[in-house]
């Protein structure tokens, strides 16, 4: 498996996977000690070992347990490295140094296989565009891997804090043709604070019997998860966020409800804006279209909404400063689906975006 520890993807990918993140834990990556201000972890490889050399009189690292993954950069060895997933406490800001590295064992006159670059081809057979292999050369500038690991940006998930670490045991030296192993690589996670203190955590029976099987520290992390915030609601997101130009709602000016079913630049005529009521003689500059937005505990008297203007261009067909006959109001609105991110259960109501379309004396 190619990694470039993506940690979000990571951290979600190894729950999805915890047959595979246990054989890492038995086998290779094990926690030497933790205390409340961090965490020792340690990785041991086996001795250096080949395949068979391809067409191409390369080879690869064998004799590796399953835990193992490929480092997939492309024009660069194909070296094996292993991963692990460590729960973080509240507020913490993980750093990593290299404590030990013994048992160093190298090979001379191994040329390591070079990783490819994933293209596009035209099939032989006919059958259109497939995926392939760009082969490359070494694109080696020194040694390589440059650290013995990498250590992800932190991520919040269901009330905890995850980080990828990623040791790299195994580098290669300019030219290509060197491997070296360390045989034992001891790697110290610092939290950056102190979990001392901490009560018992929420529990989540949802998640936590993958996390016991996927996050390397599990035995110390459980209390350490935090409740999480109760969902806001796409609705109130939106009325959540005001930004000067919004309006209260208004309970005097007339106002033409225009239902829009379509996502896009919509013209809105004064004829039949009239028709429906809008006032006639008011001003270009008072033309206003407006949305509703709900929000969820309005306060006493108020409406359960806040409307927000939305930016139009009124088009003053006989430029006499007036909406009246022939002029014309574009407006662009996304639906209500598109917007709010709706369920398909919600969008059985519909997915139309209603806009008002109305006067303000105090200028649109």
């Amino acid at each position: 498996m190619r990694s470039a520890l993506r940690v979000p993807t990571l951290a979600l990918a190894l729950l999805a996977c915890s047959g595979a993140v246990r054989t890492a834990r038995a086998e290779a990556v094990r926690v030497l000690s933790a205390d409340d201000r961090g965490l020792t972890v340690e990785v041991r490889t086996p001795a250096l070992a080949f395949t068979t050399p391809d067409a191409h009189g390369e080879v690869r690292i064998a004799g590796l347990p399953d835990a193992a993954h490929t480092l997939g950069l492309p024009g660069h060895p194909a070296l094996p490295a292993f991963s692990a997933l460590i729960a973080l406490p509240p507020g913490a800001s993980p750093t990593a140094r290299v404590v030990s590295a013994i048992g160093e064992e190298s090979r001379s006159g191994v040329r390591v296989a070079i990783n490819g670059r994933p293209v596009f081809l035209q099939d032989e057979a006919g059958l259109g565009t497939i995926g392939g292999m760009e082969r490359l050369t070494s694109q080696l500038t020194g040694t390589w891997p440059e650290q013995p690991f990498v250590l992800g940006a932190p991520t919040n998930f269901r009330g905890r804090r995850l980080v990828a670490l990623e040791l790299r045991p195994y580098r290669v030296e300019p030219g290509g043709e060197r491997v070296l192993r360390t045989g034992t690589l001891v790697v110290r996670v610092d939290f950056g604070t102190s979990a001392a203190g901490l009560g018992v955590g929420v529990s989540d029976r949802h998640v936590d019997p993958a996390l016991a099987t996927t996050v390397l520290n599990w035995s110390q992390a459980q209390r350490w998860r935090e409740r999480p915030a109760p969902p806001m609601r796409p609705r109130d997101a939106f009325a959540a966020q005001r930004l000067p130009g919004q309006l209260a709602a208004r309970g005097t000016e007339a106002q033409v409800r225009v239902r829009i079913d379509t996502t896009g630049l919509h013209v809105l005529p004064y004829d039949e804006l009239a028709r429906n009521g809008f006032p006639s003689g008011t001003p270009l500059a008072q033309v206003q279209v407006l949305r509703r937005e709900p929000i969820a505990s309005p306060a006493v008297g108020q409406p359960p909404f806040v409307e927000l203007e939305l930016p139009i261009d009124v088009q003053d067909m006989d430029a006499d400063g007036v909406f009246g006959p022939g002029d014309l109001v574009w407006v662009y609105v996304r639906t209500w689906a598109e917007r709010s991110g709706a369920s398909m259960y919600q969008r059985q109501w519909g997915d139309a975006e209603v806009v008002y379309v109305t006067r303000d004396a105090g200028g649109g």
